[in-house]
C-alpha cells in the first residue's frame, strides 16, 4: 500500500470522501443490476463543492466552522472514545446505521452523521453522507471479507484524520486530550489497515492470475457457474467453454464494466447461441428458404392416352 499523504483538511477530507466513493461503486460493481444509491450522488456533489473551495485557506477555515465543528461538539464523547476495544473489534455504532424499522419513510437528509451546514441556501442542498458510506461498505466488507474488509476501514481513517486536521488549531473548540484521542485512532486505523494490506498482497501473489480473475468476481465458484450454465444452455460442455472466454471477462472488467455484467452477457450469449443451434436442428435451412430438391417421382406427369 503507498504511504498515504493526509497532512491537512484537503488532503484527510479528500481521502475519506474518495473512499466513500470508492466503496459505492464497488457496491454498485459487484450488485448485478444495482442503480446508483442517493448517498453515493451526494458524496459526489459535495466532492465537486469542496473541490472549488479548497484552493482558498480562508475558505477552509471557513468549512471547519460550518461543518466540522457542529458535528463535533454534538458527538465529542463518540468520536474520542477508542476505536478498538481491547477484543479487536471496530467500535462502529455511533457511524454504523441500523435497520431500526420497515417502515418506508420520506427523508429529507441522510441518516446517521453527515456533513452538512444550514447557513447559506447554496449550502441546505449539500450533504456528505458518512454513515451511509460507511455502512455500505460494512455490508460490502461482510459479503467477502478477504477484499472488501479494507473499505470501511479506509472511511474511518479519512473521517479521524478530517476531524483531527480541523481541529488541531482550534483549542477553543477541542481540547488537547480530545485531539490526542482522535490522533490515537488513527494511529490504530493506520496500523490496522496496513496489516490488512499485508494480507492481501500475500493471498494475491500466492494465487497467481487465476486469483486475481476471481478476486475480481467475489471469488465466486467457478464449479458452480459451469454448472449454471450448463443448465442454462442444455450444452454439456459449457462449463468448459464458459471457462475458456475468461479474456472477455477480464477485459470487459478492464473496460470499466461491472463483473456480474460482463457474466451475464457470457450467459446470455450462451443462451442465445444454444436456442439458435436448436431452431437450425429443427428448421433446415432449405426448407424454411423453400429451396428443398424436388424429387422427380412426385412431379405430376402429364395424362397419356
Amino acid at each position: 500500500m503507498p504511504t498515504l499523504n493526509i497532512n491537512d483538511v484537503k488532503s484527510s477530507l479528500g481521502f475519506l470522501m474518495s473512499s466513500m466513493i470508492d466503496s459505492g461503486r464497488q457496491a454498485m460493481r459487484e450488485t448485478f443490476g444495482m442503480q446508483k444509491p442517493t448517498w453515493l450522488s451526494q458524496t459526489e456533489r459535495f466532492e465537486s463543492f469542496f473541490s472549488q473551495l479548497s484552493a482558498d485557506q480562508g475558505a477552509i477555515d471557513n468549512f471547519k466552522e460550518k461543518f466540522i465543528v457542529p458535528l463535533f461538539k454534538k458527538h465529542e464523547l463518540s468520536f474520542t472514545g477508542p476505536i478498538i476495544n481491547e477484543k479487536d473489534v471496530i467500535q462502529d455504532d455511533f457511524i454504523k446505521n441500523k435497520d431500526d424499522d420497515t417502515q418506508l419513510k420520506l427523508r429529507k437528509e441522510p441518516r446517521g452523521l453527515f456533513l452538512h451546514s444550514d447557513e447559506g441556501a447554496a449550502l441546505k442542498s449539500l450533504y456528505l453522507p458518512i454513515s451511509e458510506a460507511y455502512t455500505s461498505a460494512v455490508e460490502m466488507s461482510m459479503k467477502n471479507k478477504q477484499r472488501n474488509v479494507m473499505l470501511p476501514v479506509r472511511i474511518l481513517l479519512g473521517f479521524y484524520s478530517t476531524l483531527f486536521y480541523s481541529l488541531k488549531d482550534l483549542p477553543e473548540h477541542a481540547t488537547h486530550d480530545d485531539l490526542e484521542a482522535v490522533r490515537s485512532n488513527i494511529k490504530v486505523l493506520n496500523e490496522y489497515m496496513e496489516s490488512l494490506d499485508t494480507k492481501e498482497e500475500e493471498n494475491t501473489d500466492s494465487e497467481g492470475p487465476m486469483g486475481m480473475i476471481k478476486g475480481l468476481l467475489g471469488n465466486l465458484n467457478f464449479d458452480q457457474i459451469g454448472d449454471m450454465m450448463n443448465k442454462v444452455t442444455s450444452d454439456e460442455k459449457a462449463s468448459e467453454e464458459f471457462k475458456s472466454v475468461f479474456d472477455k471477462m477480464t477485459q470487459g472488467i478492464q473496460g470499466g464494466k461491472a463483473p456480474m455484467d460482463v457474466m451475464g452477457d457470457i450467459i446470455k450469449e450462451a443462451s442465445e447461441k444454444a436456442g439458435e443451434d436448436q431452431q437450425t436442428q429443427t428448421l433446415p435451412g432449405l426448407a424454411r428458404l423453400g429451396e428443398q430438391p424436388i424429387d422427380e417421382d412426385d412431379v405430376d406427369k402429364p395424362k397419356t392416352d
